[in-house]
């Protein structure tokens, strides 16, 4: 009997109704969350049931797929040395969060961290708006500042494109012109600029990070310890994403430890510096 009811749940059909109904069990109130999915439209506030972290949903977007990535799949819990790492500084440490999105990542990372600052990162317009208004709900009057731009290796402008027109969490830098109207044109500012005093890189940015990581100034002087998720797009040729963004990790000086594989070229990796 269990296994005629997980091949109906992994039905085409069905598979999507079982995320839905999965991730309203996280939330406070759950009929709402559920019917917001399935619907694909509304916007409300809801309340983590594992922490009490209060977090805003608009449905019909990405952000039920990120609220889960966060707080339901954990993808973000960092290795045991990287734990014990930012545990060694004996306070709450300074965050860069590069790719914000919607700011579940931050507000994560405060519940981890208590009274974590955090320096937001983020490109596209819609996700500020909602990214300033995450951590204004949630994170501790004076312990964030977003910055609306996208994260590079310089300060100035870059194109922009989303890969469906309308998507919200996986568009990119553009390496090429020819986007037509998927393209559009946002500030850019240097990752190294913004990372002074930080005690935790992360990087989530949709292919983006390799440009960073080939840097000359990538070391492990930038951040004690990093959070970088990796992309195909983007990564240099000759070897996987995998292999090729530890590598980088270790060539900086990092001590790295894989923590998450989510598909072909996809995963998340820490970085401790190697002198501790």
């Amino acid at each position: 009997m269990l296994s005629v009811l997980r091949r109906i749940g992994a039905h085409p059909r069905v598979e999507p109704y079982v995320a839905h109904a999965l991730r309203s069990r996280a939330v406070r109130p759950s009929l709402p969350f559920f019917l917001g999915e399935v619907r694909g439209r509304g916007e409300r506030e809801y309340t983590v049931r594992a922490n009490g972290a209060r977090i805003l949903i608009e449905h019909g977007t990405s952000d039920a797929a990120t609220f889960d990535q966060a707080f339901i799949s954990r993808v973000y819990e960092p290795s045991s040395e990287a734990a014990a790492a930012l545990e060694a500084l004996v306070r709450p440490p300074v965050i860069l969060d590069l790719g914000a999105n919607i700011g579940l990542f931050s507000v994560w990372a405060q519940n981890r961290w208590p009274g974590a600052r955090i320096k937001a990162v983020e490109p596209l317009e819609r996700n500020v708006r909602q990214l300033r208004r995450q951590l204004e709900l949630t994170l501790q009057p004076g312990t964030w500042e977003v910055v609306a731009a996208a994260a590079t290796t310089a300060d100035g402008e870059v194109t922009f494109v989303l890969d469906d027109g309308d998507t919200f969490a996986e568009g990119r830098i553009a390496e090429d012109a020819g986007h037509g109207g998927n393209a559009l044109t946002v500030p850019a500012r240097d990752v190294f600029k913004l990372a002074e005093g930080v005690d935790l890189l992360k990087i989530d940015i949709e292919g983006a990070e390799w440009p960073i990581l080939a840097d000359e100034r990538f070391s492990a002087d930038v951040a004690p310890v990093v959070m970088l998720e990796h992309h195909p797009a983007g990564a240099p040729g000759g070897t996987t994403p995998e292999e090729a963004a530890e590598r980088a990790l270790r060539e900086a000086g990092y001590e790295v430890q894989r923590t998450v594989t989510e598909g072909p070229g996809a995963g998340i990796v820490w970085g401790v510096r190697a002198d501790g």
